[in-house]
């Protein structure tokens, strides 16, 4: 979207990316599950950071791929859950229950990806 504005194109703002643009439609049967769980995964990150490094965490998720070496993929994987804990522990160090809940509801969203994606 940068590089877009960047380059001067216009009516941007009003432009909206669907899933299905892109994608595969789910199979009608599961077309409502699939919408809440694409809702809930897209509403987690509420600033840039968390969305990067949520991303740098399910990018370096060993589950389903087979690897060569999957202990340094899990251990890279871990420095960015343990990078997104103290960014949100600092994010929120006024309210410290706010970052347990926000850091629980990550591992919740890396569960409803994996849920998305066997759909």
């Amino acid at each position: 979207e940068f590089k877009l504005k960047e380059l001067k194109v216009k009516g941007l703002d009003n432009v909206h990316v669907f899933y299905n643009s892109m994608f595969p439609s789910p199979p009608e049967h599961l077309e409502s599950q699939f919408a809440d769980l694409l809702r809930d995964i897209g509403c987690w990150p509420t600033d840039a950071a968390e969305y990067v490094m949520m991303s740098l965490v399910l990018l370096f998720s060993p589950d389903m791929l087979d690897l060569v070496d999957r202990t340094r993929v899990e251990e890279m994987q871990l420095k960015f859950v343990t990078l997104l804990r103290k960014y949100l522990n600092r994010k929120h160090q006024a309210c410290p229950d706010v970052s347990v809940i926000k850091f629980a509801a990550s591992i919740d969203c890396v569960i409803r990806c994996k849920e998305i994606d066997a759909i």
